[in-house]
């Protein structure tokens, strides 16, 4: 089948094969295709757009498909057919584990990226990272624009349990669960499918650990901040993580209807706490205290991070006790706030996303009422001074190249703290028409 223009066009934008334009692909498929063929078309859109990162990472990579995946590998080819069977009975099986709570993707197969060396792995998963330090990484799922995971490959062994974690998280990407309980479960689906065995830690690093969890680092992990966090906080989340979830299904016997009941009510605004009482008549609090001992465990979400106006840039010592905080309303929930804008670089960038069909509002740093705006409301020129732009999460994809393009060195994500669910108040705006 031979795609119409416009979608190849949307595939091969400005910012390279690897970076599509996944709106435009979108909205083409909606206007052009009926429903039934939705699945068929985005397939064909998934092995155009993986010829395009085989092309743009070079000789030796080549591409293989079975009924569920579509894969990227240069491994051999011996090696690469017993993966693919590997792969298709570990989505069996995690269907099995999880009935009713796992999903298939409702694009088209699953893409897996498995890249030959760290360097080529880490250039890709650039764009989606947050500004400053971030935590290294065995395996990434990015649910923005297409879903796919990428990962690279350092043995069979290993790459299968990283895929069979990433394969989780696609399989449970249509769910709004926390975070601490999303990683649980990949890691326990690794234990399923993969026979591996519980995270190890030596007697003084989990010690360590222990002692780093108090009464302040455990909102992080409710929250899911620690898991985004530099350093330790980051292993010592997923061990929390482990051990937490070996206790539900072992100390209180939960059954697999209590999971999966769970699975499919816990709250990612209070940590899971509610469904977990609701099921399990028991708070997490007193979970993480069968672990960690006596103190205030339970999650606290009023005490989670906030996100504060101009956090990055320079306040008066008399401004500083009135920070002002914001909060953003639901159907606002999909978008990201950016790093600041310099007013000069708004003057062209902003046009430029507008043209590519990024979604965006305008925040203006200099606002008394911290008002969000729409491009027609707030033209380039009546721009003054600094500038944040909140991005839809499907667009960040390509976002990030475009004005790495534009400005002509690679732009930073915000950091994780930044995304904008429900943690602050008062935050006027006008609504985006196309969003």
């Amino acid at each position: 089948m031979r795609l119409p223009p416009q979608i190849i066009e949307a595939l091969i934008p400005a910012a390279g094969p690897c970076y599509p334009d996944w709106t435009s692909v979108r909205s083409s498929i909606e206007n052009l295709y009926h429903e039934n063929e939705h699945a068929e078309i985005w397939n064909h859109v998934a092995r155009f757009w993986v010829c395009g990162i085989q092309q743009q990472y070079g000789k030796g990579y080549e591409i293989y498909e079975t009924e569920n995946f579509l894969l990227l590998s240069k491994d051999s080819k011996r090696s690469i057919k017993h993966a693919c069977k590997a792969y298709e009975s570990a989505l069996k099986q995690i269907f099995k584990v999880l009935p009713g709570i796992a999903a298939n993707n409702k694009t088209g197969k699953y893409v897996g990226l498995m890249f030959r060396s760290p360097e080529e792995y880490y250039q890709y998963i650039t764009p989606f990272h947050q500004d400053g330090e971030n935590p290294s990484s065995g395996g990434i799922f990015i649910s923005s624009g297409y879903p796919h995971f990428a990962f690279p490959v350092i043995d069979y062994v290993s790459s299968k349990t990283v895929f069979v974690h990433e394969l989780t998280h696609a399989c449970l990407s249509h769910l709004s669960i926390p975070l601490w309980v999303n990683e649980a479960i990949a890691m326990r689906m690794e234990q399923v499918v993969c026979n591996t065995i519980t995270m190890s830690m030596d007697r003084l690093l989990l010690q360590e650990c222990y002692e780093y969890w108090n009464e302040s680092t455990i909102q992080g992990f409710w929250s899911g901040e620690s898991w985004f966090l530099p350093g330790n906080s980051n292993p010592f989340s997923y061990n929390l993580a482990q051990t937490l979830w070996l206790r539900i299904e072992h100390d209180l016997e939960a059954t697999q209807d209590e999971i999966l009941e769970f699975l499919a009510t816990a709250d990612p605004a209070d940590g899971g706490e509610a469904a977990f009482q609701q099921i399990f008549e028991h708070s997490l609090g007193d979970l993480a205290a069968s672990l960690l001992g006596e103190g205030a465990w339970e999650p606290i979400p009023s005490d989670w991070p906030t996100v504060v106006l101009g956090e990055d840039s320079h306040q008066d010592d008399e401004d500083t006790s009135s920070e002002q905080t914001f909060q953003v309303d639901l159907e606002l929930e999909d978008f990201e706030l950016q790093n600041q804008i310099s007013a000069k670089d708004a003057q062209r960038v902003l046009p430029a996303l507008e043209h590519h069909c990024i979604r965006f509002y305008i925040l203006d740093e200099d606002s008394p009422n911290g008002s969000l705006q729409t491009l027609e409301d707030f033209p380039p020129e009546t721009i003054a001074s600094k500038i944040r732009l909140a991005v839809h999460q499907e667009d960040l994809a390509r976002y990030f190249p475009i004005m790495h393009k534009l400005l002509g060195h690679p732009v930073p994500a915000a950091h994780k703290k930044s995304l904008w669910k429900n943690r602050v108040r008062g935050l006027n705006y006008t609504p985006h028409e196309d969003s």
